[in-house]
């Protein structure tokens, strides 16, 4: 039989990461040369707010919320710079890797006791998927950077659109799940 431990130090090592990884994403998509763009960094902070109220509410659509207004802001960021979609291959995998963190952390009971293999099973799961974002898309940004000759342009934003997709797409089975159980809980 596994192993199992009391979730209250998972919820607060997974939540705190969420949060601040949040928080952190916001601040590099938003970074321009010399500045913060101020739109973006509202956008993102929003998104970044909603993770932690919904990890902090155990509420799995408040997460959504804020992990898609986190990559609306990517996807705002790259339609604005063009050289911003050539981090997107980075950013989706890290946004699929920052929702699943939210949602567990959403979704395990402070004095429920985790099996240390169910985990185990969870963290290989979310890697291959991100792995997989990560490989989408660098391939969707080498389509566009070969399309349009290798400078910036809409294919290369269509790219990184492509790379986000990519990650919410694998995100969407575990989206589901979450929402059933938080639907389920009184």
């Amino acid at each position: 039989m596994a192993t199992a431990r009391p979730s209250r130090r998972l919820r607060l090592i997974l939540g705190g990461a969420a949060v601040v990884g949040a928080f952190a994403f916001t601040f590099l998509v938003a970074r321009e040369p010399g500045h913060f763009a101020g739109g973006l960094v509202l956008l993102g902070g929003l998104g970044s707010v909603l993770v932690w109220s919904g990890i902090g509410s155990r509420t799995a659509t408040t997460v959504a919320t804020g992990v898609v207004l986190l990559g609306g802001e990517l996807v705002i960021a790259a339609g604005r710079d063009p050289e911003t979609a050539s981090g997107a291959a980075f950013a989706g995998p890290a946004l699929l890797v920052l929702a699943e963190a939210a949602f567990l952390t959403a979704e395990l009971h402070p004095q429920a006791h985790v099996p240390l293999r169910a985990l185990a099973d969870r963290a290989r799961r979310v890697a291959a998927l991100a792995a997989a974002g990560f490989a989408a898309g660098v391939l969707c940004l080498a389509v566009g950077g070969v399309a349009a000759g290798g400078t910036g342009g809409a294919l290369e934003v269509a790219g990184a659109l492509a790379a986000v997709a990519a990650a919410a797409l694998t995100a969407g089975p575990e989206l589901r799940h979450a929402v059933r159980r938080t639907a389920r809980d009184p």
